[in-house]
């Protein structure tokens, strides 16, 4: 365990935070900044909104490096979904495009890309997983890379929440690029435990909420793009901060403003945006190498534990080929009688249609996971 990252929550000893990979404890900074600023804001009122417009940009900043990309290409979005729906409902489909993703993908991607293919005269093509629920990325990108006429987009999750199988990006990339395939990636599940950076891997879109491993507010979310082609999107939701301030005349035939900020239409949630800053510095600070080693090394701790006991590892039983992610089933006990007894001990977790998942972040501890094991050893799974 990183020696200082635990630290920087408040959480008690009541549960065991295992879960996080769908809501993991809210960081300690964050909840200052929800305070501070809210206190602010009764107070002052519209005084503090030069200072809040200033400090949403240093927000927008630090996403950025987050993200691998410059300041001018992010977008705060509300979440995952809707920023992924800006996108996809902007980007400047042609009739008889093509769209790559996969079968059994988290829902919010999946609803998204099959409404683009119904609305547009889109092919959605769905690349099957093993009955192991993993992806045979060789067979992945051969589709990319043998496609007549090519895919217009492939879009996936990094890691997959259901079993935590994670992409090789840079391979997927490369073979998009050799195509001239554009690469849209969710990253929802390795943005904050792994390092990411798009324009090395050269990712043309990445959309993320900050919830999740990250350790920020539910209602906050960015939407990224390498390079400037967002230009040519237009933007399927309009108010006067797509076109400038609301304080500008209105003129019909102003273009939006020439960066992201386009697609943030109304007024800027920053209370959320402030909170989200704040964790998102703890963990640069924490450094986002130590954190994955650490994940990495609870993770791999976890699985050696389960398969003692006879526990199916679900997914990349490979420690370097998953995010933060155990999925497992038990021959003796099912998913829901597992996930009671789970829930008796007070141990978060989540029961998924494929088998249990546990889902340690850096914080954790090997006595958690070995109070964890323990359990289930006891409850005869």
């Amino acid at each position: 365990m990183i020696t200082d990252f635990r630290q920087h929550f408040n959480f008690t000893d009541e549960f065991i935070q295992l879960n996080n990979a769908g809501m993991p404890p809210l960081m300690t900074a964050a909840q200052l900044s929800f305070a501070e600023d809210s206190r602010r804001l009764g107070e002052q009122g519209y005084g503090v909104v030069p200072d809040f417009i200033a400090r949403a940009e240093k927000a927008r900043v630090d996403s950025a490096k987050l993200l691998g990309t410059t300041s001018e290409r992010v977008a705060f979005v509300p979440n995952f979904a809707t920023g992924a729906s800006i996108f996809a409902h902007s980007f400047p489909w042609r009739s008889g495009d093509r769209i790559l993703s996969l079968a059994e993908e988290y829902p919010s991607n999946a609803y998204i890309w099959n409404e683009v293919s119904r609305l547009h005269s889109v092919d959605l093509t769905l690349h099957p997983l093993t009955d192991q629920k993993t992806v045979v990325w060789s067979n992945f990108i051969r589709a990319i890379q043998q496609a007549r006429p090519a895919f217009r987009l492939v879009a996936i999750s990094w890691v997959q929440s259901e079993t935590g199988v994670m992409a090789p990006l840079a391979e997927i990339a490369e073979a998009c690029q050799r195509v001239g395939t554009q690469f849209f990636v969710d990253g929802i599940q390795g943005l904050g435990a792994f390092p990411f950076h798009m324009q090395n891997l050269k990712i043309d879109y990445v959309c993320t909420g900050s919830h999740k491993w990250l350790c920020g507010p539910p209602g906050h979310g960015l939407l990224a793009f390498r390079d400037d082609q967002f230009l040519e999107f237009r933007p399927p939701l309009h108010g006067a901060m797509t076109y400038g301030t609301p304080d500008d005349p209105t003129d019909f035939h102003r273009p939006p403003v020439p960066s992201a900020r386009k697609f943030e239409p109304g007024a800027g949630a920053f209370l959320q945006v402030f909170a989200a800053h704040a964790a998102l510095k703890t963990i640069l600070h924490c450094s986002e190498e130590k954190i994955a080693q650490d994940i990495r090394s609870l993770r791999e701790s976890l699985c050696r534990e389960l398969e003692s006991l006879d526990f199916q590892i679900l997914g990349e039983r490979e420690t370097l080929k998953s995010g933060g992610i155990v999925t497992f089933r038990s021959q003796k006990k099912s998913v829901v009688e597992m996930s009671t007894l789970l829930s008796n001990q007070k141990v978060l977790h989540a029961a998924k249609r494929t088998g249990l998942r546990l889902s340690p972040h850096a914080f954790n501890t090997e006595d958690e996971l070995q109070k964890v094991v323990r359990i289930l050893k006891d409850g005869q799974c």
